[in-house]
Formats: C-alpha cells, structure tokens, sequence
C-alpha cells in the first residue's frame, strides 16, 4: 500500500518514488519538477496524492484507478493521453494542463468541469459524474464528447464555438425532446438565438418549438 505523503522536497525523496512507480526517462529539474520523455502508467497504486509535481510527459498519463482526491502535482503537458478516471475527484481545479490529445475524467464525483483543459484534440469523456451542466467544458473537442450518466438539465452553458464529433450525452434528465433531437450540435449552435432555455437554464418548450419547426423545415444550418 502506498503512504500518504507531504510534496518531496529532496532531489533523493523524488527520484526514490519514480524508481518505486517504475517509471522512466525521467529528469529531475532545477525546480524539483519532473520531466518524463515517456509515459507515466501509475494506475492501481492507491494514491491518495502526488507527492512530486510532473511538469511535461512526452507521451501517456495514466494515473485512474487510484484514491486521488486532488490532481495537484500533475503535468502541464502531456503529448498524448490523460486519463485520472475511477478516483475520487469531485474538481478539477488543481489542473493546469496546456495540451493533451485524449482526456478521460469519468467515473468521479465531480460537480464542475472548471480546470479541464480547453482545447483536446481528440475524445473528451466525463461521464458517471454529477455534472449539473456542462460549464467550463473545453471549446475544443476533436473527436467524440461523451458525458452521459451525469446530472445534466440544461446545455445552456455548452460553448457554441464547439467543434465536435460526435456528442453523447443520453443517460441524463435533459428533456427528451432536446435527447430525442438527430442532430444535436445544431441546437448548440442555435440555442442562444432561439431561446431555447431560460436565464436559470430551465428548459423553454415554446421556443424549442420555434426552433424545431424550422430545424424540420430545414431552414436552419
């Protein structure tokens, strides 16, 4: 079983823990930060917390599957996937990723999305959350956004700028009209000009209505 720790602040302290992680290719730096051209796989080791602080991972950042209850100490940078899902994270605000390719946060407690990184360049997954909107999600998603099994009502705050592939967001009480609609991206993209939901982010029937009657009619793009 892996000890809590306090942040290693001894240049032995850390390159101790990184031989007891098994991870390689690693470099201590000035600032006691560690630079990996690698990747870190770390999952199923019972942490708690990083005692080290990543700065830049060349490659993957796996770090599910743990007791985490804070991301603070994990890398700025990674060059391929970040995955801290099945831990228990209720925020994501102790991250401060600048890249990343694929991002998995799912199977957590989280309440908000304020942290995530704003641009992911391929999957973004949150699902089995209890996510009440999707605030603060990224304004950028390559490929597939996956946040069902949440508690998600409103996509009042879904950024409108957003470019996506596919969006799964079925399995929470969103209203089935909006659940039910083919093409989804087209009410986030008109939902502000339409309407579509309240100023408290409670769903407006009648302006849907509008909406769908001219997304049936195919005067909208």
């Amino acid at each position: 079983m892996i000890k809590l720790f306090e942040q290693y602040k001894e240049y032995d302290q850390i390159k101790n823990w990184l031989y007891d992680m098994r991870i390689f290719g690693w470099k201590i730096n000035d600032d006691l930060t560690v630079d990996v051209n690698g990747d870190v796989h770390i999952p199923n080791r019972n942490l708690t917390e990083f005692p080290i602080t990543f700065n830049r991972v060349s490659g993957n950042f796996n770090c599910g599957y743990n007791k985490l209850t804070s991301l603070k100490g994990c890398p700025s940078f990674v060059g391929n996937n970040f995955d801290c899902q099945n831990n228990n994270l209720t925020s994501l605000e102790d991250l401060n990723i600048e890249f990343c390719k694929i991002f998995s946060c799912s199977d957590n407690n989280l309440t908000s999305l304020k942290g995530c990184p704003q641009i992911i360049y391929m999957n973004f997954t949150c699902y089995n959350n209890k996510l009440t909107s999707l605030e603060w999600c990224p304004i950028e998603i390559g490929g597939m956004f996956m946040c069902t099994d949440n508690e998600i009502t409103t996509l009042k705050y879904f950024p409108k700028e957003i470019s996506v592939g596919p969006i799964l967001i079925g399995s929470n009480p969103l209203p089935k009209e909006v659940l039910d609609l083919y093409n989804l991206e087209l009410l986030i993209k008109h939902q502000d000009e339409y309407g579509v939901w309240n100023t408290d982010g409670s769903f407006n029937k009648g302006r849907f209505d509008i909406f769908l009657n001219d997304y049936n009619s195919e005067e909208i793009k």
